[in-house]
C-alpha cells in the first residue's frame, strides 16, 4: 500500500515525498521508487534523513527538485510487521519488542524526523504539510494472540491525534488511516485460507477485503487541499464493518 502512495498507482500519489516503506518490498521499490527519489531506510531505530530524501525536506521554502517545480510535504509512515502467537502467555518477549520496534518506533521516529523540518519551514514563514501514520481496525477491536500489534496500532492511533494538537499552530495536518484487512503480502497466509478468507469476509458488508489503493486513496485525500482543515482524525477503512457494531 505505500507503494501505492508513493508511485501515484492513484493518480496524485507523487505528492508523497517519503515513505516508510516496508523492507519486504525489495526489487519492487528498488526498481521504480528509488528514480523518483526514494530511498530505503530502517525506521525501527534513529535513523537521519536519507541523502535522496533531503532536498525535500531541507530546503529553506518548499522543497524544490531540479525543475524550479515546489512540492508540498507529505509525510506517510506505513512500515509494519505482524507477528502473533498460539496464545498470549507464549508470546515471546523478543517478538513483543520487535513489533512494537518498527509498529510504533517506526512511525514516531519517521513522523519525528519529518515533522522538525515541516516546524522549521513554518517559523520561516512557510507552514503547512501533512502526516499520515497507519493504524489498523486492530487499535479498536483488538487481536486475539497478536496482542502485541493491536498495542501498537491502538498507540499509533493516539500518537497522531496528541500530534494534531501539538503541530496544529504550524499548519501542519496529522491523521491516522485505520484499514481492516489488506490485500498485501502480510495477510496472504490467511487470504489464502479458503475458511479464514470467508471468516474475514462474512465480517465486511462490502464484501471484499481493502486494495492497497484504497489505503493509497485515503492518503492522498489527507495530502490534497481538500483535507487541509481536516486533523486528528482516524479514518477507519474498514468496508462498513464498526458500521454495524
Amino acid at each position: 500500500q505505500g507503494f501505492n502512495v508513493l508511485t501515484g498507482e492513484t493518480g496524485a500519489g507523487k505528492s508523497i515525498l517519503i515513505d516508510a516503506l516496508q523492507l519486504t518490498l525489495g526489487a519492487r521499490a528498488d526498481s521504480g521508487v528509488v528514480r523518483e527519489g526514494a530511498a530505503r531506510c530502517e525506521v525501527s531505530a534513529e535513523f537521519d534523513i536519507p541523502a535522496p530524501l533531503k532536498p525535500w525536506l531541507e530546503d529553506g521554502s518548499r522543497a524544490k527538485l531540479g525543475q524550479n517545480v515546489k512540492y508540498d510535504q507529505h509525510v506517510f509512515a506505513n512500515a509494519g510487521i505482524g507477528y502473533g502467537s498460539p496464545s498470549f502467555v507464549q508470546m515471546k518477549t523478543e517478538v513483543y519488542r520487535k513489533v512494537l520496534s518498527v509498529n510504533l518506533d517506526g512511525v514516531f521516529f519517521t513522523l519525528r524526523e519529518a515533522c522538525r523540518h515541516m516546524v522549521e519551514r513554518a517559523k520561516a514563514g512557510d507552514p503547512g504539510g501533512s502526516l499520515v501514520g497507519i493504524a489498523s481496525l486492530a487499535a479498536i477491536e483488538g487481536a486475539a494472540r497478536n496482542e502485541a500489534y493491536a498495542a501498537t496500532k491502538g498507540a499509533v492511533k493516539m500518537l497522531t491525534k496528541g500530534m494534531a494538537i501539538d503541530l496544529g499552530p504550524h499548519g501542519i495536518t496529522v491523521n491516522g488511516i485505520a484499514p481492516t484487512v489488506v490485500q498485501t503480502e502480510m495477510a496472504r497466509h490467511w487470504l489464502e485460507n479458503p475458511e479464514t478468507h470467508r471468516q474475514v469476509l462474512e465480517r465486511i458488508p462490502l464484501g471484499r477485503v481493502a486494495d492497497p489503493q484504497d489505503v493509497a486513496g485515503a492518503a492522498v485525500f489527507f495530502a490534497a487541499p481538500a483535507a487541509s482543515f481536516v486533523t486528528g482524525q482516524v479514518l477507519y477503512l474498514d468496508g462498513g464493518i464498526t458500521a454495524s457494531q
